[in-house]
């Protein structure tokens, strides 16, 4: 018995458009349902700050998802490590405003520290303020940076509060920074902020 190659071409038809459209399908779902896939990064700096009480830091963050569902960071903090390990502890405190491009004008504070949502396919950068607020009897920070090669971890918790992501930096700080440092710990009144670079680290 021979073949219809009519018949069968367009049995192949049919079965290539209907795999075509499980596939689709299939792809669509999988597509809609897919987990966040969210990563942070430090854009190469960070910003010394010595407020009236304790010490802060300016963190300018890319917050990248390139998951297609939305994702949620709960929290931040940041761990300073001296070079002798030392190590202090930052809490986030708020989303800092930079008006430093404004005659007379300097860092401001923006909005208090909240969840983050991360929408799907997105990237977004965020600038965000840190602060330690131990100090000494005499009233200055606990935090005295000294010449030397500094590790900062940010850490990212998810909505259960665990650490999702963990980034690490180095920071090296010379006997130039040190003074301009100095400056601004040991003057309560001074509230300039000093540019530190910062290179990423596995």
């Amino acid at each position: 018995m021979s073949s219809d190659p009519t018949l069968i071409a367009g049995l192949v038809g049919a079965g290539g458009s209907i795999l075509g459209a499980l596939g689709g399908t299939l792809l669509g779902y999988k597509l809609s349902n897919s987990k966040p896939d969210i990563d942070i990064y430090i854009d190469n700096k960070i910003w010394v700050y010595y407020p009236c009480v304790g010490f802060s830091i300016y963190v300018p963050l890319t917050v990248v998802n390139e998951g297609g569902s939305s994702g949620t960071i709960k929290d931040f903090e940041v761990e300073f490590t001296s070079p002798t390990k030392q190590t202090w502890k930052l809490n986030f405190e708020d989303y800092a405003v930079d008006n430093t491009d404004q005659k007379g004008a300097g860092w401001g504070k923006g909005k208090d520290a909240h969840p983050l949502l991360v929408h799907a396919k997105s990237g977004n950068q965020h600038l965000l303020r840190f602060q330690n607020f131990s100090k000494l009897d005499s009233g200055k920070s606990v935090v005295e940076l000294s010449s030397g090669e500094y590790q900062l971890v940010l850490k990212a918790k998810n909505r259960k509060g665990k650490i999702a992501l963990s980034k690490k930096y180095i920071i090296q700080v010379d006997s130039r920074d040190k003074e301009k440092m100095d400056v601004l710990r040991n003057e309560a009144e001074n509230l300039k902020t000093y540019k530190l670079e910062v290179t990423e680290t596995t």
